[in-house]
């Protein structure tokens, strides 16, 4: 009948949601698994890909003479789009996420230099594109048009203290990318 039918979709469709949550201990790829086999204990997976790592959220430092990933960088969970360095070690991080080292950050975070997230949360309504660094300021933009509980539409100038709005108000016509 339909209505079972309908069951049985929606049954599917809640089991695939749950299964969409990543295992933090098994490492991702870069592309498409095709085959996946265990022989004595080990796990071969092949398939379209060219890497495998840890799981690490959608962003990271990287050692500049290395390459290698600086361990311990919360995850994002989301996407960053926009990153500037705080002056201090840190960074602060702008796109479309909610949140970053299991805290609920919307839209932009503050990462230190120890890699915790810092209290510093004026959460954006929408996706942020760009981020400068600028003195006692964080110039923001993207396609946003409240920040800090204030209206602000694409372009904004947070306090790097508290993450207020500050009274710097212009209204571009549309998305700031950069």
């Amino acid at each position: 009948t339909a209505a079972a039918l309908v069951l049985a979709l929606s049954f599917v469709a809640a089991q695939a949601a749950l299964a969409e949550q990543l295992d933090h201990s098994l490492p991702l790829v870069n592309g498409t698994v095709s085959a996946i086999t265990v022989h004595d204990g080990v796990v071969y997976v092949g398939g379209e890909f060219s890497g495998a790592g840890p799981v690490t959220g959608s962003g990271i430092p990287v050692e500049p003479s290395t390459g290698a990933i600086v361990p311990g960088f919360p995850e994002v969970l989301g996407r960053v789009y926009a990153a500037a360095a705080d002056g201090l070690g840190g960074w602060f991080i702008g796109g479309k996420f909610t949140s970053v080292g299991g805290l609920p950050r919307l839209n932009i975070a503050h990462v230190r230099a120890d890699l915790s997230v810092s209290t510093w949360n004026p959460g954006c309504d929408s996706t942020v594109l760009a981020l400068a660094a600028s003195g006692t300021r964080l110039f923001v933009g993207g396609k946003f048009t409240h920040v800090g509980g204030m209206s602000r539409s694409f372009l904004a100038a947070l306090d790097l203290e508290n993450g207020l709005p500050l009274v710097w108000d212009i209204t571009p016509s549309g998305p700031v990318h950069a």
